[in-house]
């Protein structure tokens, strides 16, 4: 396991958010943590919604969903690019 010095700190305000997020958007939300790499201020998880609900033995629309709740919740942003041919990239 590598630290990239990264620490998720629970408190009495993580309750809500947890709450918000649902099970499925915080399992989620670790498994994000967990692939992450760089800086802690510019951590970037290289990962598509497929592998995730893979990698969660999750359906991929419901994979979809705890990422749009993460996003609405200001934890993550998502992003999508494509190769030269038009192929979507993770």
């Amino acid at each position: 396991m590598t630290d990239h010095g990264r620490r998720v700190v629970l408190d009495a305000s993580s309750i809500d958010l947890r709450r918000d997020l649902g099970p499925t958007g915080w399992v989620v939300f670790e498994e994000l943590l967990l692939v992450s790499t760089g800086p802690v201020d510019a951590c970037h998880a290289s990962v598509s919604v497929r592998a995730l609900a893979e990698r969660l033995g999750l359906a991929k629309d419901t994979v979809a969903r705890a990422v749009g709740r993460l996003r609405r919740a200001g934890l993550v942003t998502a992003t999508q690019s494509r190769t030269a041919s038009g192929v979507f990239t993770a």
